[in-house]
């Protein structure tokens, strides 16, 4: 009787343990799995921080063509940069050029043969290129340079650009125009001439 109740205690004591070592083994696999759901998102925090930060800290440039709301038919080049960051060092290198009549090219602009030191943020260079009115066979032509510049992310950041001028040949002027400014001008043009009218009886 005595190893009876020496067996059933040890039986007994054999479930308790199980039991608590279950219960352990449930709880560190809990908390195994919360560091690990902390990990990944202390990882995805690190992560959108640097690109947040790089965000502010990068330069981004921008080169496109537009025709002049006076006169479409004449073509300029805007060199912008629409990063949060300075561009430094700022050059270009042209693929493809194009020939003026006076035997120019666009090495002729400052932006082609000169280093900028500085580009700060959301500012621009405008640069008149031609007149599509003076030849009109320009408009199947194109230019083609890359943008190198330094940002605080990068070196020698690199950015080619293509740009057709049959992407804004035809656009035409509106009369009045459709700005505010435009139609202030617009005004003052009529005003002027009725002014110059009554002047000159």
């Amino acid at each position: 009787m005595v190893e009876g109740l020496g067996l059933e205690h040890l039986i007994n004591l054999f479930i308790r343990i199980m039991e608590n070592n279950i219960w352990t083994l449930i709880f560190s696999g809990i908390v195994a799995a919360c560091t690990a759901i902390y990990a990944f998102l202390t990882i995805r925090l690190v992560r959108e921080t640097r690109l947040s930060r790089e965000y502010h800290l990068e330069a981004f440039m921008l080169a496109y063509i537009v025709n002049s709301e006076t006169s479409p038919d004449v073509i300029s080049l805007v060199i912008k940069n629409i990063g949060n960051g300075v561009a430094r060092n700022l050059r270009t290198t042209i693929i493809k050029d194009i020939n003026y009549q006076d035997g120019n090219q666009l090495t002729s602009l400052g932006l082609f043969n000169k280093v900028f030191d500085f580009f700060p943020p959301n500012y621009e260079n405008k640069y008149y290129i031609l007149s599509l009115a003076e030849d009109d066979r320009r408009i199947n032509d194109y230019i083609e340079f890359d943008i190198i510049y330094d940002d605080a992310i990068k070196k020698n950041k690199k950015q080619k650009f293509k740009l057709e001028f049959k992407d804004i040949a035809g656009m035409g002027k509106i009369t009045p125009p459709e700005t505010y400014i435009g139609m202030i001008s617009y005004r003052l043009e009529k005003i002027e001439k009725i002014l110059a009218k009554k002047v000159n009886k």
